[in-house]
C-alpha cells in the first residue's frame, strides 16, 4: 500500500506517519509538492519514505560526467 501527500508541511506529514504506524500500517509514504534540495531531508526525517519533486527540471543546467567500469 502506498500514501501520497501532497503539499503538507514536513510536522503534518510526520502526525499521518505516526498515525499510520499506530494503526498497524506498512504504508509506503511518498511527499510531493514543494521538495527541493533545500528542504528534502527534512521531509525524509518527517517519515517520508519517497519524495517527489520537480525541481531538476526546472533547475540550472549542471555539467554531469558518468564513467562505467567493470
Amino acid at each position: 500500500m502506498s500514501c501520497s501527500l501532497e503539499k503538507l508541511a514536513p510536522d503534518t506529514l510526520a502526525d499521518v506517519v505516526a498515525a499510520l504506524a499506530g494503526t498497524g500500517s506498512q504504508a509506503l509514504v511518498a511527499a510531493a509538492g514543494g521538495i527541493n534540495a533545500r528542504n528534502a531531508e527534512v521531509y525524509a526525517r518527517a517519515g517520508a519514505r519517497v519524495l517527489v519533486t520537480s525541481a531538476p527540471h526546472t533547475a540550472r543546467p549542471r555539467d554531469v560526467q558518468v564513467d562505467f567500469s567493470e
